[in-house]
């Protein structure tokens, strides 16, 4: 597993330009300031982003608010080649899924700073530990996980190959 929350892919395809577009249109909606919170939402189009000529971003729409901080983000640019499109695409982990958990670290070393240093609250400090540590590990493994699934997506999408990855 890869611990780390990116990965580059370079795809090639040979489909037409307006034939990835019009894929990518059909399953990109535009994204919404507000969703109703329901575990019965389903939505129209599987992803939310944006389509602007060659260049794209779009990641994908869960019915769990929440779970969207480990969802890849992911940007691409669709590039003509010799023969075939090139497609370079970059998944990356929401900014917000970082603040969220450095903001966890820093409540819990200002926790420790102000505990006194007998073992009042050390199972306090080492619960709260626990509790970062575990949010930072499930959310790599959500966005593991989400990126495979989308990686053979993208790749059945474009009837591409993977060049690099």
């Amino acid at each position: 597993m890869n611990f780390l929350p990116f990965e580059n892919i370079t795809y090639t395809s040979r489909l037409k330009e307006e034939e990835i577009s019009k894929r990518l249109n059909d399953m990109i909606s535009i994204p919404e300031t507000w969703r109703p919170i329901s575990f019965n939402f389903k939505p129209s189009k599987p992803f939310e982003g944006k389509i602007e000529g060659h260049d794209f971003e779009f990641k994908r729409i869960a019915s769990n608010q929440a779970a969207n901080l480990s969802r890849p983000i992911i940007k691409g640019k669709i590039e003509n080649g010799l023969n075939e499109l090139v497609i370079y695409i970059k998944m990356r982990l929401s900014p917000l899924f970082f603040i969220l958990i450095g903001g966890l670290v820093t409540f819990f070393i200002v926790l420790m700073n102000l505990s006194t240093t007998s073992g009042e609250l050390y199972f306090a400090k080492l619960g709260i530990i626990w509790i970062a540590g575990g949010n930072f590990i499930i959310g790599i493994i959500r966005f593991n996980l989400e990126r495979k699934k989308i990686r053979k997506l993208l790749q059945e999408i474009f009837e591409s190959e993977i060049i690099n990855r």
